[in-house]
């Protein structure tokens, strides 16, 4: 391949995206990809913790299992994208949306927010340490949810 790509012959690296390559196909998100990560934001947005960031796109995949490991979601080029076996359609309640779907919202933001990769020191950090209100935004996230599950909310 290094031959081929010296002398300018296309070979499936230099044509396809690092998706397609991947065998994963992008589509537009979920309602309940979109509402869920509009939670995730707009907790981030009340803590003050968005590095002066608007909110990302969101985008659904579908992809085939690799060495039978599922990816959940990622975060590229401004866009947070989750896995839509993750993400039904038609759900818009985010009270009764998975605790799963909401941890990768969450850390697929954190991504965003940070720039950082995984066990990164800086992404640790902006996950585990206290922002401004006195506690990690894993537990108010969590702690919201619980309050919205408990008040009946139907968004």
């Amino acid at each position: 391949m290094n031959a081929a790509t010296q002398y300018g012959v296309q070979t499936p690296a230099s044509v396809l995206s690092a998706d397609e390559m991947s065998g994963r196909q992008i589509t537009e998100p979920t309602e309940s990809a979109q509402v869920e990560v509009d939670y995730v934001w707009s907790v981030v947005e009340s803590c003050e913790l968005t590095n002066d960031k608007d909110q990302p796109r969101v985008k659904c995949f579908t992809s085939i299992l690799d060495s039978g490991m599922m990816l959940n979601g990622y975060y590229r080029d401004g866009v947070v994208s989750i896995n839509a076996d993750l993400a039904p359609v038609g759900a818009t309640d985010v009270g009764q949306l998975s605790n799963r779907l909401l941890k990768v919202a969450m850390e697929e933001v954190a991504h965003f927010v940070t720039g950082a990769t995984d066990n990164s020191r800086d992404f640790q950090d902006y996950l585990l340490e206290p922002p401004t209100t006195g506690s990690t935004v894993r537990r108010v996230l969590f702690l919201y949810r619980r309050q919205l599950e408990m008040s009946g909310y139907r968004s």
